[in-house]
């Protein structure tokens, strides 16, 4: 008996006029290898704005026809030769804000109200004025969208190797703050959709020198000793461990634990583990919410910018 394969709904987000032609081949080379696990149905799409164009007018007005029918032939263009039968036609949707956040907020919104899986995009890893442009639209879009982000960054090498490897291989990294969280959930269920082999890293830079000289102060007030805290830290995770394996172990994924607890750089240590594993990509999950903003930065967008394949983001809201 054949087994129906899992139907995949893909926005691509795509700029017909960049330089990105490079990070377009990766990202044509992502979709080509997701269509032998799920069946895809890809939307190509351009966001056109002020922002990006660039104008200071109204696009509402008359005079937007022009941008938009020029848009779409460039949409067309830039797609065209591209073997993959799941390719729907372009579209190009409009947004008269000149401010990235409500620009960002049109695409976000498109991908939730239409229930795509996820939001492919590449990015250039910009730095300095030119990311106001153009870097930051990736990065924004981690911060408001709903709808998982899958990031193809400069810093991509060539997918061939890593995506043609039986079975392929996701690097999961996470706190293990929350194991029963639906993040968790959601990466076993694409992993198993893909027939995938996980890593789960935890990573977690190694205490001052100072720290271990004296000891840790909780939040409740309370003062421990730093070896008694890592055990007990090391129990927690753990078991916290156990139950994210047990799950995969009964979703028949293969599965490794791996406990970094003296990494020098948490963004290093998933930066080598998916260089040293031949990772075909990596996931992660970023909390909404001012606070999370900044742990985004520190961690989250480093690994966008400087990781060896693809970075697959799910948003996680705080309660």
């Amino acid at each position: 008996m054949t087994i129906a394969r899992k139907k995949m709904k893909i926005l691509w987000a795509l700029d017909p006029f960049d330089d990105l032609d490079e990070i377009y081949t990766k990202s044509f080379q992502a979709l080509n290898s997701l269509s032998n696990y799920v069946q895809l149905e890809v939307d190509p799409v351009y966001l056109l704005s002020p922002l990006q164009l660039n104008i200071d007018f109204n696009l509402t007005t008359v005079n937007s026809e022009v941008y938009i029918s020029a848009a779409k032939k460039a949409l067309e263009k830039k797609l065209e030769g591209i073997p993959l039968s799941e390719l729907n036609d372009p579209k190009v949707l409009v947004n008269s804000s000149s401010r990235l956040r409500q620009v960002v907020q049109e695409l976000a919104d498109q991908a939730l109200s239409r229930e795509y899986d996820m939001i492919l995009v590449g990015s250039h890893g910009r730095k300095g004025l030119n990311r106001m442009m153009m870097g930051s639209f990736a990065e924004q879009l981690l911060l408001q969208s709903k709808v998982p982000v899958f990031i193809i960054g400069n810093e991509t090498e060539k997918l061939n190797t890593r995506w043609n490897q039986k079975p392929i291989h996701i690097l999961i990294a996470n706190d293990l703050s929350n194991p029963s969280s639906s993040f968790f959930s959601k990466a076993l269920g694409l992993a198993q959709s893909l027939e995938a082999k996980i890593t789960l890293l935890r990573a977690v830079t190694r205490p001052a020198e100072m720290v271990l000289q004296s000891g840790v102060y909780l939040l409740s007030g309370g003062f421990i000793p730093t070896p008694i805290f890592m055990r007990q830290e090391d129990e927690r995770l753990k078991n916290a461990a156990n139950i994210i394996l047990h799950e995969a172990e009964k979703q028949h994924i293969q599965t490794e634990m791996i406990l970094d607890n003296n990494a020098q750089s948490v963004v290093q240590s998933i930066l080598s583990h998916a260089k040293e594993s031949n990772a075909s990509f990596i996931v992660m999950a970023a909390e909404s919410g001012q606070v999370a903003s900044t742990l985004l930065g520190s961690i989250t967008r480093q690994v966008v910018r400087l990781a060896p394949c693809p970075v697959l983001v799910y948003r996680v809201d705080k309660k």
